[in-house]
């Protein structure tokens, strides 16, 4: 008996829900964290930091709407950048009720498909290649770290950054090369929904590789390695702002691999994989189980009030987009 697609999708919806709360009741049952604690710790953060790292975290977002908006010039898609701000908002609104970031990505390559006349293949190439980039970024920037910080580098760690680094590879060879993309393609001949996917992504990466100027390519990754250096600055304040001190290398071998565990689609925005990651690697070296899942709140609620604005932002836009 076959499932529907719908209902498909409904039960991987609340599965990953199920995971994201098992996770959080293993960290708050299994550790000494209390969150009455955490709050505690959130009403006494050092205000001059922690507005540091709001403004971090912002810029960040603009950021990453400049990197898109490179990458769909370089496809041959010009529109207003006004208009590429409102779908990237709208994609982070999504995220809110789509258990990861896979259904906001999707969301604002239709949203934009429909304001322009391109084909939503080459858009959703630009918006592929855009998170890929920000896996590139991860990977890079905590090889970096663990190349000058070998000395605070213990095995756990070394192991995560192995299997991050892995998956990458795995993803660059199945999207960019053609023979491993078939043979892919071939082993879910079966899985209907699968095999489609993996066909439409070599096809639009191909397509857009085909038409892009290196130079835009080039741009969009030193645009994401910014955005991964930033994003350890974001965590660095946060910490500063609770007023527990720990030297900012840490930061720099810990928080790409903490990213990088909350980019896997499993959990709703990173909520649970994100708070258990930080918790084990900054307990590793020294750091309070209380702080670092202040931290990850803190970073998880900042996501939460960015897709709120992007829904209201995106709201306020309907009405000179469907004149448009």
């Amino acid at each position: 008996m076959k499932i529907n697609q719908g209902l498909k999708n409904i039960l991987i919806y609340f599965l990953k829900i199920a995971i994201t709360v098992g996770l959080l009741v293993f960290l708050y049952t299994k550790t000494e964290i209390k969150f009455h604690d955490v709050v505690l710790a959130i009403k006494k953060a050092n205000p001059v930091y922690f507005s540091i790292a709001v403004f971090l975290f912002a810029f960040n977002y603009f950021l990453g709407m400049f990197r898109w908006n490179i990458l769909l010039k370089a496809a041959g898609v010009i529109v207003p950048f006004s208009r590429v701000v409102v779908s990237y908002l709208m994609g982070l609104a999504v995220n809110l009720f789509i258990p990861s970031t896979i259904g906001g990505d999707l969301a604002r390559t239709v949203d934009l498909s429909v304001y322009s006349s391109n084909s939503k293949s080459k858009l959703l190439a630009t918006v592929m290649l855009d998170r890929i980039s920000g896996y590139i970024a991860v990977v890079t920037v905590a090889f970096i770290s663990l190349f000058l910080g070998y000395k605070f580098v213990d095995k756990p760690v070394l192991i995560s950054f192995a299997i991050i680094a892995g998956i990458l590879l795995a993803i660059i060879l199945v999207l960019f090369n053609r023979r491993i993309a078939k043979l892919m393609q071939a082993i879910f001949s079966r899985v209907g929904s699968v095999k489609n996917a993996l066909v439409n992504f070599d096809e639009s990466i191909n397509s857009f590789l085909r038409e892009a100027r290196l130079k835009a390519l080039l741009f969009t990754l030193v645009a994401a390695l910014l955005i991964q250096v930033i994003s350890v600055f974001i965590g660095y304040f946060i910490a500063e702002s609770l007023g527990f001190h720990i030297d900012l290398i840490y930061f720099f071998v810990i928080i790409p691999i903490v990213n990088a565990i909350s980019m896997i689609p499993l959990t709703m925005l990173g909520l649970g994989s994100r708070d258990l990651s930080s918790v084990y690697f900054f307990g590793r070296v020294g750091y309070p189980a209380t702080y670092a899942e202040t931290m990850s709140l803190i970073v998880f609620f900042l996501f939460v009030i960015t897709g709120v604005v992007g829904a209201i932002v995106y709201v306020f836009a309907s009405p000179k987009r469907r004149q448009e």
